[in-house]
C-alpha cells in the first residue's frame, strides 16, 4: 500500500519517468471491442509493440499477467498505464486498472496527433501504431493525470450535469421548431413580442390558439382569460396580450391542418417532458452539492449561480490536486498561446485546450457577474480605456473569466467568503480585469 496519495504518485511518477528505469511503461490504445498494448522500459526497449487483448476480463488478464511476468524477470518496480480517452470505451478498463493499485494516466488527444508526426514523419493513424504513440508519450513524461480517485460526494455530478447539457441542447431544438415549424407557418408575427419562445404564455397559445385565425374567431375577453392564467398579472404583460390579440387580426398565417395539429401536440409533450427532466437533474445536483461548504462559499461569488458552481466542482473536484491557479486556468483552457520567430511575435489568444465545460461554466458566470453593480462598473471602466468595441468586450470578458479562477481558488484554498470590498481595493493598484502579461 502506497503512503503518498494517488495524485502525489503522480506527480512522483512524472517528474521520475525519463531518468527512472525502474518502471515498466504500458500505452494502451483502446477501441470497442478490443485493445492494443505496447510494453517497453523507460530506455525504450521494446517487448510488446502490438500486444491485441480483447475488452473483457479474460483478455485484461491476459494482458495483466504478460506485464506481470515481464515486470518480476526484468525486476521493475511498478507498471505505469497510459491511454488516450476514446469516447466511453476507455472508463471500464482504466478504473479496473485504478481499482487494482496501477498508476493510469491519459495522453491528451493534440499531443497524440503531434508526436504521431515525429515519429514516423506523417500523421497516419491505425491502432497498432497509436499503442506505440501513447507509450513514447508516456516514456516522455508527457501524460496528464487521469482522475479516478473521485470524492464521493461529487462522483455522479458530472454524468449529471453533461446530461443536463445534452437536454438543454434538446430543448432549444425544441424551442427552434416552435419558432420554425409552428408559428412562422400560423402566426409569424408573433416571433417579435417574445425573446423567451418556451414562455408560459406561448406554450398556453400553442396548446389553446397555435393559428392567429383562431385567436381571430375568439373574443378579447376570452383570449385574455386563457392568457391571465399562466403568472403575475403585470401592465406589461396586459399590453403584450393585448398586441398578440391585435396582431393576429391582421395576420398572414396560415390556416391549421392535421399534420401541422399533431406536431404541435408533439412538441408540446416533448418541452414539457424535457423540463421536466431538468426540474430533476436540478434537484439531484441540489442534492448532491447542498451540503457542501465549497459549495455555498462560491455561490456568494458573483455569477456563480447553482449550475456553474456545480459544473466547477464536477471538473475541478478537490482544489487538492492544485498547487496554483494557474493550473485550473490551463485546465479550462485559458492559459495564452502564442507563436514567435525571429522578431515577429504573434498576439496572445487563449489555447481553449482545455476542459470545454468549464469554460462554458465561466463563460456564463462571466455574464451573471457583469449583471452585480460593482464587477459591472469595474469593466465600464476598462471598456473606456481600452475604447468600446467588439474585440475588446470579447478580450475583457476573457480576463475576467480568468479572474473568476483565481478569485474561486483564493475563496477556497483560504476557505474563506467572498468580499467585494477586497477585490475593489485591488482595483485601485492595478485593475481588476487586467491579468499581467509577459
Amino acid at each position: 500500500m502506497h503512503s503518498l496519495s494517488y495524485i502525489e504518485r503522480f506527480r512522483q511518477i512524472k517528474n521520475e519517468l525519463r531518468k527512472n528505469h525502474d518502471f515498466l511503461l504500458v500505452g494502451i490504445d483502446v477501441s470497442k471491442n478490443s485493445h492494443v498494448a505496447c510494453i517497453m522500459n523507460s530506455s525504450k526497449y521494446i517487448y510488446h509493440k502490438k500486444f491485441r487483448f480483447s475488452n473483457h476480463l479474460e483478455g485484461i488478464t491476459s494482458m495483466l499477467a504478460t506485464c506481470g511476468e515481464i515486470k518480476q524477470k526484468d525486476n521493475y518496480t511498478e507498471l505505469v498505464f497510459a491511454l488516450e480517452p476514446t469516447g466511453n470505451y476507455h472508463k471500464p478498463l482504466a478504473n479496473y486498472l485504478y481499482n487494482l493499485g496501477y498508476m493510469v494516466s491519459y495522453v491528451s488527444s493534440v499531443a497524440a496527433k503531434e508526436n504521431r508526426k515525429t515519429i514516423n514523419g506523417r500523421w497516419r493513424k491505425n491502432d497498432p501504431d497509436d499503442a506505440y504513440n501513447i507509450a513514447d508519450l508516456l516514456n516522455q513524461g508527457k501524460i496528464m493525470f487521469y482522475d479516478l480517485e473521485h470524492q464521493k460526494q461529487f462522483k455522479q455530478l458530472k454524468p449529471l450535469i453533461i446530461l443536463r447539457k445534452k437536454l438543454q441542447k434538446r430543448l432549444c431544438s425544441i424551442k427552434a421548431k416552435i419558432r420554425n415549424n409552428v408559428f412562422a407557418q400560423c402566426f409569424p408575427e408573433i416571433d417579435s413580442l417574445y425573446e423567451q419562445i418556451d414562455n408560459p404564455e406561448v406554450v398556453e397559445i400553442l396548446k389553446n390558439f397555435p393559428t392567429a385565425e383562431q385567436i381571430r374567431n375568439i373574443s378579447f375577453k376570452e383570449f385574455y382569460a386563457k392568457l391571465a392564467k399562466t403568472g403575475r398579472i403585470t401592465t406589461q404583460k396586459k399590453q403584450r396580450i393585448y398586441n398578440i390579440w391585435h396582431k393576429a387580426a391582421n395576420s398572414i398565417g396560415c390556416s391549421l391542418n392535421a399534420t401541422l395539429e399533431l406536431e404541435s401536440k408533439f412538441i408540446l409533450q416533448d418541452l414539457e417532458l424535457i423540463k421536466q427532466q431538468l426540474r430533476k437533474i436540478d434537484s439531484e445536483v441540489n442534492s448532491i452539492c447542498g451540503a457542501s461548504e465549497d459549495y455555498k462559499l462560491l455561490l456568494q461569488i458573483p455569477g456563480f449561480g447553482p449550475i456553474y458552481t456545480s459544473i466547477f466542482l464536477a471538473v475541478v473536484k478537490d482544489l487538492k490536486k492544485f498547487n496554483h491557479s494557474d493550473q485550473i486556468i490551463k485546465l479550462a483552457g485559458l492559459d495564452l498561446e502564442y507563436s514567435q520567430s525571429g522578431k515577429y511575435h504573434s498576439k496572445s489568444r487563449s489555447s481553449k485546450k482545455g476542459n470545454a465545460l468549464l469554460r462554458y461554466a465561466l463563460c456564463g458566470a462571466v455574464n451573471g457577474a457583469l449583471k452585480h453593480k460593482d464587477f459591472k462598473i469595474l469593466f465600464e471602466e476598462q471598456l473606456r480605456r481600452k475604447g468600446d468595441n467588439k474585440d475588446t468586450r470579447r478580450i475583457l470578458k476573457v480576463k475576467l473569466a480568468v479572474k473568476m479562477i483565481r478569485i474561486a481558488y483564493a475563496v477556497l484554498s483560504k476557505n474563506e467568503p467572498f468580499d467585494i470590498e477586497k477585490i475593489k481595493l485591488n482595483s485601485v493598484k492595478e485593475p481588476v480585469l487586467i491579468e499581467r502579461e509577459g
